[in-house]
């Protein structure tokens, strides 16, 4: 195809879907497959003027993009295994599960016996929320855990989840 550029990012999706508003860029020009952004001109001199506006367009298209891939989807409600990742270890699960139960935007973190307590226990209970200066999924329990200083580990803030490498991560 003359005119189309491609740039490294992934299932055939349109970019308005990941983009609300960019102005005067023509989207009927502009999609997107599996880690592949594509732009469609009828001309070189068309296809220099999408650049123009695009660049940045695409640009945070990109990170957007980037940062749900890191971390991974809200999985589709359900009750799910998770390994526990201790900060205290370097990450380490050590062979301890827990029970994720997600319904809508709320996730709550069940004890399958590994863990102190009895299982079937409810550890933690919060909405799901990304981290606004990580980009991390994290369980807020309040409104400001969106804004913590410190997310996971063994820090005061909220605890992480990794919905991509389905992990808990606790201290």
């Amino acid at each position: 195809m003359s005119g189309l550029l491609t740039f490294d990012m992934g299932a055939r999706i349109p970019l308005t879907t990941y983009i609300k508003h960019a102005g005067t860029v023509d989207f009927n020009f502009l999609f997107w497959s599996t880690n592949t952004f594509y732009i469609r001109s009828l001309s070189h001199a068309a296809f220099a003027r999408e650049m123009k506006s695009t660049i940045p367009l695409l640009f945070s298209a990109a990170l957007a993009i980037s940062a749900t891939t890191t971390f991974g989807q809200i999985p589709k409600s359900g009750t799910y295994e998770y390994e526990v990742a201790f900060a205290e270890w370097s990450g380490q699960s050590l062979g301890i599960t827990v029970t994720v139960v997600i319904s809508g935007d709320s996730v709550k973190i069940l004890n399958n016996g590994g863990l102190s307590g009895k299982k079937g226990d409810v550890i933690e209970y919060g909405k799901i929320v990304k981290h606004k200066t990580t980009g991390q999924w994290i369980i807020a329990t309040k409104p400001e855990d969106e804004f913590a200083n410190e997310v996971g580990g063994c820090s005061d803030g909220p605890r992480v989840i990794d919905f991509k490498k389905k992990k808990w991560l606790t201290c």
